[in-house]
């Protein structure tokens, strides 16, 4: 699995004019995610949680990381909620400049907009990502539903939102 940013570069392998196309054909399947943009481990538990909330990063147990909060849980017990927008100075540069929300160059892109708690939403971009999710589904490994129009409006417009502007607060 890898975020937008991976899959990109997995396809820079392809199109390389160092030839380094024969990496690219050993890859079965690229699975990617929904990505708002990452955090490097010092600004986010180092500045964020431990020095600017008093949170010991070595007791969290848990990060909920929404459209929109941050959810952090010590002992599974909710010890702070705060907006993403609070976080937007934690994020990796790159990630502000970042236009691809939903890893459009994967075969499969996974993440968990539009859906409830323990499912994950799942769009097939390839033939050969079609093939492996419908094996998957009638081998049993996973059970599927289609989305809801409401849900995939959603993420066409969070889309949307990180295509024309980047992150935004």
């Amino acid at each position: 699995m890898a975020t937008p940013c991976q899959v990109r570069g997995i396809w820079t392998t392809k199109i390389s004019p160092k030839g380094y196309s024969k990496i690219f054909n050993s890859i079965k399947l690229i699975i990617g995610l929904f990505c708002y943009g990452t955090y490097p481990y010092n600004d986010l538990f180092i500045k964020f949680l431990a020095k600017k909330h008093g949170i010991n990063p070595s007791s969290v147990n848990k990060i909920d990381l929404d459209t929109e909060k941050i959810r952090v849980y010590v002992d599974n017990e909710l010890k702070l909620e705060a907006y993403r927008r609070q976080l937007r100075k934690y994020l990796r540069k790159s990630c502000r400049y970042c236009r691809d929300f939903t890893s459009r160059l994967a075969d499969v892109s996974l993440g968990g907009v539009g859906v409830p708690e323990k499912w994950t939403t799942v769009l097939i971009r390839t033939e050969r990502g079609r093939k492996v999710f419908e094996y998957a589904v009638k081998e049993g490994y996973i059970k599927a539903k289609p989305i809801s129009d409401g849900a995939l409006k959603k993420i066409k417009t969070l889309a949307r939102l990180k295509l024309n502007e980047g992150i935004t607060d």
